[in-house]
């Protein structure tokens, strides 16, 4: 195809669409002074050669040379402008141009799925096709670096998969119970040295009885009553570690609706993000995003709150889908709290901040994967 002529943008999820959804011969960025970042050139540069665009030009220009277009027109002749975005401008000056110039040119609104042909652009929407990218890929066009996963799950053999559902059923019979006993078991745990078992009290409380006797009855665990303490022998020591973390299943749940779907190109669980991975100051600011998944080059942010959620909870994902995923970035909350139940003050908040809300029903129906799909529409 022919030489995309587009100005490069802040906001860099921006300058990856048309690149991505056109086969274009050649891309020429141009920018003026006011957005010269070098670091944001070198990182658009990394991701589009990586996605084998390798054929790019950044061209500085002064905003108030009008004769800049002419030059670009004569030494790209095939060229085709994109006028979707950009410093305003430049912008403003471009699309005289091509209005008075009567050049190629067109406006692509990814989010909507529109593309308008303003000029002699036909043929661009037959090619369109949609991209596709990882969750790295749009971490690093912020900038930002993956260090690490928190809460790794193990090998999910199929034993493994299915004692993690049977897991996940149990708690979501009772979560509130299910996150207080797990609140005993990491306090034992963190005292034994065994393979695969530790000693705790009977509980007292009839929940905690009760999940007991699920997880036995479920072949999870079982136990040994000496007096008034019982010995928990689990089934493997890689199911024991999961229950150290109360905080964790909701994730775990999420993660793994999230991967049997298929809907989706990329799914994170439990990601640690350096926010410049070129800094080397110790105190860079990092942050852990419980779930992260993107389709169509659309992520979506996922704080997963089990019984308890707050404002600041809200303003952190919202803040981190803007901050890592730019203009395309979805934010959402899993949570099971009752200050998040339709027309509760925090839901309405959600709402006011564009958070997908998955509450209780979705959760225990197993539609999480679906809630998630339906905001990256």
């Amino acid at each position: 195809m022919k030489t995309l002529i587009e100005i490069l943008d802040y906001e860099q999820t921006e300058n990856i669409i048309s690149p991505l959804v056109f086969d274009f011969e050649q891309i020429v960025f141009i920018y003026d002074i006011n957005h010269n970042d070098p670091k944001k050139r070198r990182t658009l540069r990394d991701l589009l050669q990586s996605k084998n665009i390798n054929n790019l030009v950044f061209l500085q220009v002064d905003q108030n040379d009008d004769s800049i277009f002419d030059q670009l027109v004569l030494k790209y002749p095939e060229c085709i402008f994109n006028l979707s975005n950009g410093s305003r401008t430049l912008l403003v000056k471009m699309t005289r141009y091509c209005e008075r110039t009567h050049q190629r040119c067109y406006t692509l609104n990814f989010q909507r799925k529109s593309f308008c042909n303003l000029h002699g652009c036909d043929d661009l929407e037959k090619r369109f096709k949609v991209p596709h990218l990882s969750v790295a890929n749009i971490i690093e066009l912020s900038s930002g670096e993956i260090i690490k996963t928190v809460h790794a799950l193990p090998s999910l053999d199929d034993e493994m998969l299915k004692d993690l559902r049977i897991c996940i059923d149990v708690m979501n019979h009772d979560s509130n119970a299910w996150t207080r006993l797990l609140g005993v078991f990491a306090k034992e745990l963190k005292e034994e040295e065994m393979e695969d078992s530790f000693w705790m009290a009977y509980p007292e409380e009839k929940t905690h009885q009760m999940l007991l006797y699920q997880l036995k009855e479920k072949q999870i665990l079982h136990w040994f009553d000496h007096g008034s303490k019982i010995r928990i022998v689990f089934k493997n020591h890689k199911l024991m570690k999961l229950f150290t973390d109360s905080g964790a299943w909701l994730e775990y749940q999420a993660y793994l609706e999230c991967l049997d779907s298929g809907y989706f190109d990329d799914v994170r669980i439990s990601t640690v993000v350096d926010w410049n991975k070129e800094s080397q100051d110790n105190n860079d600011p990092t942050c852990e995003i419980d779930l992260i998944v993107i389709k169509n080059c659309i992520p979506a942010f996922v704080s997963c709150k089990m019984n308890k959620c707050s404002a600041l909870d809200l303003y952190e994902i919202k803040l981190l889908s803007k901050k890592l995923g730019g203009s395309l970035g979805r934010a959402a909350v899993i949570s099971k709290a009752a200050s998040l139940e339709r027309g509760q003050p925090l839901y309405l908040k959600a709402q006011e901040l564009e958070i997908t809300v998955i509450g209780q029903k979705d959760i225990e129906a197993g539609n999480i994967a679906d809630a998630l799909l339906n905001t990256l529409r």
